[in-house]
């Protein structure tokens, strides 16, 4: 009635809110009180884990899109790009910021604003780019350890696909009693291993059986976003599957001696993402050592604990306290075979036999452009196009005072252009080799493209020649005069074939289409 208190922020941590947390929830806990009820003594067992997180007060965080330029000189009001804690509501924002909440901004009304930040934090980098997403995090500072942009740490566990290869519920595994449900799996049962004699088997124990939950994100390419892979019944011969199989897509189907992973056999007909499922339990069996076994008709593979262990909850009694194991493709029961001489002829079979027993799923070639889409955008925001093609060399006039540019290309990834069964998943735009800046009477050959291992919006270096961008490739360009336009001349090894659908002009197609139908 008479007071207010401002936020006690002493030992705390500014968390962004969300739909989970309010403008000024206290989250986290200073101490927990412990007993044989809540002691974790194993992996998730059936006691209740306690929360040691420390405590953090739920406030806004927003961000400056109208301010002053960094370096501009200015030395009064906000800075674009400058992101604040705010205790006021999302209704009181001050003009010129906005909620950082990974909102998505069109290019062309925030030039300024894009050449700071770039597709750092996604976006497609030709129409729009988005803010950091603020939401249910803590901000830290860039280091050593950590990159501009990075995320780290959860309050949230989500395991991704690279690190789950899974069963989803329903998959029946071959057991000593039968084919058994993987989620009745025990720890204690005995399953039937292949890895020995593929005709007979052997039986193995049981040692760990772990299940967690997969939400899809959508946002994501369909191998990385979570999709669970759906093999129909006979996919890989007669009655092999014996009914629809469901598994995670780096799951490994075990296939003329070697482990290959299922996404590198999606064919969009008998084995493709099923998109009609957003979010499901999927299940681990462990044996002592790793194993193939058969989960509904199909050769796989058992657990392999590769350090992702405590993503999961342990089902049944608790009966050993088990760390990760920490093992790798070494200690499997067969090789991990993911080149494309061995992949693709597997691949070819399945699309042929998909052909044969006539499975209705749909596949379509990909449509590809040779259109790189070249152009550079400078730290202002403004678009500067190819003035001449000479061979391999592509020439741009720099204007005046221009420290840094980024390289923006269409970019496309391998394992989408030319079939699934290649393992190579990097967004690749354009080949970079030697660079040269001609200002005045000097020529400059700048080179930290192929220097600088975390140069934002480069692939790792391969050699010491050249280097793949990702579509949107981060170059400073030294010291220059701030009165002298310059000449650059980028080699470009390679370029495309890309995906119509991820280039500029297919963007454009689809948005000339989309106003069309409206």
């Amino acid at each position: 009635m008479t007071t207010f208190a401002l936020p006690n922020l002493t030992g705390r941590s500014i968390i962004g809110t969300s739909s989970t947390l309010r403008l000024g929830s206290v989250v986290g806990k200073q101490a927990v009180s412990l007993s044989d009820a809540n002691v974790p003594v194993s992996d998730g067992g059936s006691g209740t884990s306690f929360d040691n997180r420390a405590p953090g007060l739920a406030l806004n965080y927003i961000i400056c899109v109208n301010g002053a330029f960094p370096n501009s000189g200015s030395d009064s009001g906000p800075v674009m790009g400058e992101i604040r804690a705010y205790a006021g509501s999302a209704a009181s924002i001050p003009q010129g910021w906005v909620l950082a909440n990974g909102t998505l901004l069109p290019i062309a009304q925030n030039q300024a604003l894009f050449a700071l930040l770039g597709t750092t934090y996604g976006g497609n980098g030709l129409t729009n780019f988005a803010l950091p997403n603020l939401s249910d995090t803590v901000v830290a500072g860039s280091g050593g350890s950590q990159s501009f942009g990075k995320t780290y740490g959860s309050n949230t566990a989500i395991l991704s696909v690279s690190d789950a290869a899974c069963f989803c519920r329903g998959s029946r595994i071959r057991t000593a009693r039968g084919d058994i449900p993987v989620e009745e799996i025990q720890i204690g049962d005995h399953i039937v291993a292949f890895d020995d004699d593929v005709t007979k088997g052997t039986i193995r124990q049981v040692t760990w059986v772990g299940q967690s939950r997969a939400v899809v994100r959508k946002r994501l390419p369909d191998d990385e976003a979570g999709y669970p892979v759906r093999l129909l019944k006979g996919a890989i011969a007669h009655d092999v599957p014996y009914k629809d199989m469901l598994i995670t897509s780096e799951h490994c189907l075990f296939l003329d001696g070697r482990f290959v992973p299922v996404r590198m056999l999606v064919n969009g007909r008998s084995i493709f993402f099923d998109k009609s499922i957003e979010s499901y339990d999927y299940y681990h069996v462990e044996t002592e050592n790793h194993s193939v076994i058969m989960a509904d008709g199909v050769l796989t593979e058992s657990y392999l604990d590769t350090g992702n262990r405590f993503a999961f909850k342990q089902n049944g009694p608790v009966v050993l306290m088990r760390q990760s194991r920490n093992l790798t493709w070494d200690d499997a029961a067969a090789p991990l075979e993911v080149s494309r001489h061995f992949v693709e002829p597997l691949f070819r079979s399945f699309q042929s036999r998909a052909d044969r027993v006539k499975h209705t799923g749909r596949s379509q070639a990909p449509f590809l452009t040779h259109e790189d889409g070249l152009r550079l955008v400078t730290e202002t925001g403004r678009l500067l196009h190819p003035i001449r093609r000479v061979k391999d060399r592509v020439m741009f006039k720099i204007p005046a005072g221009v420290r840094s540019v980024r390289i923006l290309s269409n970019a496309s990834r391998p394992c989408d252009v030319i079939g699934p069964f290649v393992d190579d998943r990097r967004m690749l735009g354009v080949l970079v080799g030697y660079i040269e800046l001609f200002e005045s009477d000097t020529m400059t050959t700048l080179i930290s493209h192929l220097q600088d291992a975390d140069l934002s919006g480069w692939n790792t270096i391969e050699n010491g020649a050249m280097r793949w961008t990702n579509g949107s490739a981060l170059l400073p360009l030294l010291s220059r005069s701030v009165r002298n336009t310059a000449i650059m001349a980028l080699q470009i090894h390679s370029a495309g074939p890309y995906l119509a659908s991820d280039s500029w002009s297919g963007l454009m197609r689809l948005k000339v289409e989309g106003s069309k139908s409206r």
